[in-house]
């Protein structure tokens, strides 16, 4: 494990099974990381849907809350694989510095953020039959997705997090960029990275054996188990 200022990666290189193995070594990584801070009440917040499927195992391991965090990221048709920003739910928001090429314009951008927010608020409806909002302030919130190839999803969730009143704020992917991580660190008190690989990540499949479509019904089994256990702790 290194550790560098408010950044800490376990590896350059390695795999992960698959999701759930990716939450529970993740988790594992983080309770390590956070185990000589202060110990503040803890949330994990997972961004749908895989990062959900990581963050329901992450949460186990620590021994803290799970709750779910609305974001999206932002796609131009002109260049689908490299999303140009994303938005988060209570108006958080993370652009590149660089609209798409092909002409699409700042009204376009605009549009699209308009409509990506409406999305998210349709989601989290559905989402929230499964699992109750949490207060988040005064917190340590722990957002985690489940790979990470540009900072603007997990900068937007956590500008969320605190508007939220999240006293801190702490970024969880198995895998992602080092460059990825060292631009998330302006923006959270700490990044942590199962994995940064040296160069871009273009497939998550480069880290994990195996990476399905996580469909939305999975995702709230998913959030209800954790519910479940929950309670029952």
């Amino acid at each position: 494990m290194e550790s560098k200022g408010n950044m800490v990666v376990f590896s350059d290189h390695g795999h992960f099974a698959d999701r759930r193995d990716a939450g529970l070594q993740l988790g594992a990584l983080l309770r390590n990381a956070l185990r000589n801070g202060s110990r503040p009440r803890t949330i994990v917040a997972g961004i749908p849907r895989g990062g959900i499927m990581v963050a329901a195992d992450a949460a186990s391991v620590i021994g803290c809350d799970l709750d779910v965090i609305g974001a999206t990221p932002l796609i131009s048709p002109v260049d689908p694989e490299i999303p140009f920003g994303a938005v988060a739910e209570d108006g958080a928001e993370a652009l590149s510095p660089f609209l798409p090429d092909g002409g699409m314009g700042h009204d376009w951008a605009f549009a699209e953020r308009r409509r990506k927010r409406a999305e998210i608020s349709h989601r989290m409806e559905s989402i929230r039959t499964a699992i109750p909002t949490s207060d988040w302030s005064g917190a340590r919130v722990l957002i985690v997705d489940d790979a990470a190839s540009t900072p603007w999803l997990l900068a937007a969730a956590a500008e969320t997090a605190r508007l939220r009143g999240a006293a801190e704020v702490v970024v969880a992917v198995p895998c992602a960029p080092i460059d990825v991580c060292h631009e998330l660190t302006d923006k959270v008190q700490l990044v942590v990275a199962g994995v940064a690989t040296q160069g871009a990540l273009r497939s998550p499949l480069e880290v994990y054996r195996r990476f399905p479509h996580v469909t939305f019904g999975e995702m709230m089994e998913k959030l209800r188990n954790a519910g479940v256990r929950t309670r029952a702790s």
